[in-house]
């Protein structure tokens, strides 16, 4: 069964991408979408190539072909409304919406946008917002490469013969750092606030 999630962004939240991420009103695709889940990746391509056919598209993007910067994958398509607005459908399978909305992906991302807030207000250094840009860049492609990698386990074994499980932090990413890498001790904080969202959630599923 597919499964769909409606959002909306907020006021506040169209202001504050357009000053913290200096993202242009006008192209703001996003505040009115919709996710449709899908149970495996063959059911998502057949449903997108459905929805590309429609007058009503304007634009798809394949980030399982090409990923984002993170690591994260999903397959994105504009469709323009009868009243003109422009909004947006994202098609994604099981394992890899929940790596981001349950198992930590969001809160990882979520970190990314408090480096600049950071350096706003002096609490971290240009240099030190940077090494800890790549160092949490570098955990969520491994995080959502572990995600892919159970998608296409899955598939190739049509979840008969393999138990498939999440993907978890605590297994695939370092969360203060990779390697002799190491977060600042500001976005250290940041991240045990974060990661204790991903703990009760881990808890109640």
């Amino acid at each position: 069964m597919n499964e769909k999630c409606d959002q909306i962004l907020s006021e506040e939240h169209i202001k504050e991408r357009h000053r913290n991420q200096h993202w242009p009103f006008n192209e703001m695709l996003d505040i009115l979408s919709n996710t449709i889940v899908f149970e495996d990746i063959g059911s998502m391509i057949k449903s997108a190539e459905e929805i590309i056919k429609k007058d009503e598209t304007i634009r798809a993007i394949d980030r399982w072909k090409q990923p984002s910067l993170t690591g994260y994958r999903d397959i994105i398509i504009n469709i323009k409304m009868s009243n003109g607005f422009i909004g947006e459908i994202r098609l994604n399978v099981r394992q890899m919406y929940e790596a981001k909305e349950i198992f930590g992906g969001n809160e990882l991302f979520e970190l990314l946008l408090c480096l600049q807030e950071g350096i706003d207000n002096y609490e971290i250094t240009n240099q030190e917002a940077t090494d800890d840009y790549l160092i949490i860049i570098e955990n969520l492609n491994i995080f959502y490469n572990k995600a892919t990698d159970l998608v296409y386990a899955e598939m190739e074994a049509n979840a008969s013969s393999l138990e498939i499980t999440h993907p978890s932090l605590s297994l695939y990413t370092d969360k203060y750092g990779v390697g002799d890498k190491v977060l600042s001790e500001f976005t250290r904080n940041k991240w045990r606030l974060l990661a204790a969202n991903i703990s009760k959630r881990h808890l109640t599923n």
